[in-house]
Order: structure tokens, then C-alpha cells, then sequence
């Protein structure tokens, strides 16, 4: 038996280390990169988000090489990842509008400053996750099934593709559904049993 989390095939396991690796390359890189945009930027030490950054990276790349298919250790690292970009955003940003510096891709750094909102999204999941990337009982799928749900389905009650809302009559208490309701109910209750069998 091989260890713990590497169940799959070599191939499998050789590309979930190559990327560890990638992601460690350029958690490393983005942090040695926000010593002289800080610097130049005059916005006081990093040290504290820095921190942060490394503890989250550490922690889900150690885990997601060991156990690559526990989700929990890629959200780990990519919440760390994205500590790291809002900061260098952040810097580059406050050099290329408030001091004035001409630099390019100003507006993505604008775009990079906030990212620390999708790292906060992502925490709650992670949690939820510990320890062996499920989730602690099934009443915790449906809210996130629900959000998977609600734009399909919402986009088959108005009109599809083409954007109209189309209005229809509510039918009566008693009357038995129509058949586009059924296609959507099962459609929609498909895809939520799909991803809890998966998840």
C-alpha cells in the first residue's frame, strides 16, 4: 500500500508534486518580490501579512504533497498565494498612482490589491475540510451545492441564453407541475447529487 492521500496513478501523483513545486517557485518569488516594492513604496514593513502568507503556503503544500487529493492543502496555498499578490498589489499600486511613478499594468495591480477578499472566501472551505478533505456531514453539501445550482436554474426560468425573462402563470396549489418544471427539478437535483457523491 502506498501512503496515505497518493492513491491514484504514478502519473497522477508526479504531476500534483510538480505543481507543489511550481506553487512553492512562486510563493517564494512573489515574497522576495514585495522586499523593494516596499521599499519603494514607503508603506511600512510587510512582515505581518508576509507571515500570514508563509504559514498558509507552508502548511498547504505540505499537505498537498502528501495528500494531493485533499483539497484542503491546495486551498491552504493558494489562500497564502493570494495574501502575497494583494500585497504586491497593493505596493505596485501606490507606486504607479499615488507617487506618480509611470508604470505599466497599473490597473492590474489595482485588480490584485482586493484579492484578499477570494483568500477570505476560500478559508471558510478549508475549515470545513479539515482533516480529510470532507465535509463533516451532509447538511454542509447543500449550501454549497446551492450555489452551483441556483445559476442554472435560475437561468432556465428567464429565458435561457437570449437574456428575455419570460412571465408565467403561477399554476394552482393542487395542479401537478408542467414538464419544463420536472426537466429542471431533475436537472438541477442531478447536479447536486453528483457533486455530493463526489465531494
Amino acid at each position: 500500500m502506498g501512503k496515505p492521500g497518493l492513491a491514484g496513478t504514478p502519473v497522477a501523483v508526479t504531476r500534483s508534486r510538480i505543481a507543489v513545486r511550481a506553487l512553492g517557485i512562486a510563493a517564494l518569488a512573489l515574497a522576495i518580490a514585495v522586499v523593494p516594492l516596499d521599499v519603494l513604496s514607503r508603506q511600512g514593513s510587510p512582515a505581518e501579512p508576509l507571515i500570514a502568507a508563509a504559514s498558509f503556503t507552508a502548511v498547504g503544500l505540505v499537505v498537498a504533497r502528501r495528500r494531493p487529493r485533499n483539497p484542503m492543502g491546495w486551498l491552504l496555498a493558494a489562500i497564502g498565494i493570494l495574501i502575497v499578490l494583494t500585497v504586491a498589489g497593493g505596493y505596485y499600486a501606490v507606486l504607479a498612482y499615488r507617487l506618480r511613478n509611470r508604470l505599466p499594468l497599473g490597473p492590474l495591480a489595482l485588480v490584485l490589491d482586493v484579492f484578499w477578499e477570494s483568500a477570505l472566501l476560500l478559508l471558510p472551505p478549508a475549515i470545513l475540510l479539515f482533516r480529510d478533505g470532507r465535509l463533516p456531514s451532509r447538511r454542509w453539501r447543500w449550501p454549497h451545492c446551492s450555489t452551483r445550482c441556483d445559476g442554472g436554474c435560475s437561468g432556465s426560468w428567464t429565458g435561457g441564453s437570449t437574456g428575455r425573462t419570460t412571465t408565467r402563470r403561477r399554476p394552482s396549489r393542487g395542479s401537478p407541475p408542467s414538464s419544463r418544471t420536472r426537466r429542471i427539478r431533475t436537472r438541477c437535483g442531478s447536479t447536486c447529487s453528483t457533486w455530493s457523491t463526489v465531494h
